[in-house]
């Protein structure tokens, strides 16, 4: 079992353990094939195993369910996880708008082309993506979706991002003596 899917089975039990309301609208994970399906055809790169791990851990929100609301999708904090097919509809859509602006496509810590949407806000306004350099992953943006086009370094990585939120959201509470204990 990967880092990464042992902090988010860690996530997922303190959800239901406090019944947060997301737990159950977190769809289902995606096999191999069904991430083979849209990693082959809709991205401009082959996904890492990590984040295959994430996509088959869960897979987004489902909107459809009957409980859905804009209060209930939240994941962590204000974050609201991504399906594959929409973060693979975003680089479709946004190469051609936000990503291909030149104060991003030229920065030098950026590569639009390598960058990879796991997280928005409610509104689909600010994006955490995650660079994707080779089969490793690199560190996460925080990108505003509008004509400001505003991006800034977010977190190291992934893990410590989900890590860093858990304590935000008081799923990891500190003792006295500074020792972690998951909610």
């Amino acid at each position: 079992m990967s880092k990464l899917k042992a902090v988010l089975d860690r996530i997922m039990s303190c959800l239901e353990r406090n019944n947060s309301p997301v737990a159950i609208l977190l769809r289902d994970g995606l096999d191999d094939e069904q991430i083979d399906s849209i990693d082959g055809t809709s991205l401009p790169y082959q996904l890492p195993n990590e984040i295959r791990d994430f996509f088959r851990w869960r897979n987004g929100i489902d909107e459809k369910h009957p409980d859905f609301s804009l209060e209930n999708q939240k994941f962590l904090n204000d974050w609201v996880p991504l399906s594959l097919e929409d973060a693979a509809a975003y680089i479709g859509h946004e190469s051609e708008d936000y990503f291909s602006d030149n104060n991003v496509q030229d920065s030098w810590f950026i590569d639009s082309r390598n960058m990879l949407p796991i997280f928005t806000d409610f509104f689909g306004e600010v994006y955490l993506c995650i660079k994707i350099e080779g089969d490793q992953l690199g560190p996460i943006f925080r990108i505003q979706n509008d004509e400001s086009g505003e991006f800034e370094l977010a977190y190291p990585d992934v893990y410590t991002m989900l890590l860093l939120e858990s304590v935000k959201a008081n799923m990891i509470i500190f003792d006295d003596s500074g020792i972690p204990t998951w909610t």
